[in-house]
């Protein structure tokens, strides 16, 4: 973090990311979207091979209705919070309800993983 903060435009000046785009909004979208892909990328290559097949029923269970029930709930958090049709609190609370892979991935590494 201090290095960045260093060659940043605070400092030095040698990388200034609002040269890469005037809008500060979707540079940080932008940013989030590239964090995130390489995030969930990695928990997947982290996966044991088998581990699905191993973990099938657990998975079940947990996707299937308590994810499907979190879709709903937030849909319905959504659509009366912001007065908005159904069909689209349902698009937005599908963004919301997944679990995060980023914190998900603590399970596959670190003392929890070793012991269990």
């Amino acid at each position: 973090m201090v290095y960045g903060i260093i060659i940043g435009p605070s400092v030095l000046k040698w990388v200034n990311p609002m040269d890469w785009s005037s809008d500060d909004k979707q540079l940080t979208q932008e940013f989030s979207r590239y964090c995130l892909a390489i995030e969930v990328m990695i928990a997947g290559v982290t996966l044991p091979k088998k581990y699905l097949l191993k973990e099938w029923v657990s998975l079940s269970m947990l996707l299937l209705p308590i994810v499907t029930l979190m879709w709903i709930i937030s849909s319905s958090i959504i659509k009366f919070a912001f007065d908005m049709p159904f069909i689209q609190a349902l698009a937005i609370g599908a963004c919301l309800a997944p679990t995060d892979p980023v914190l998900a991935n603590a399970i596959l590494k670190g003392t929890f993983a070793e012991n269990h």
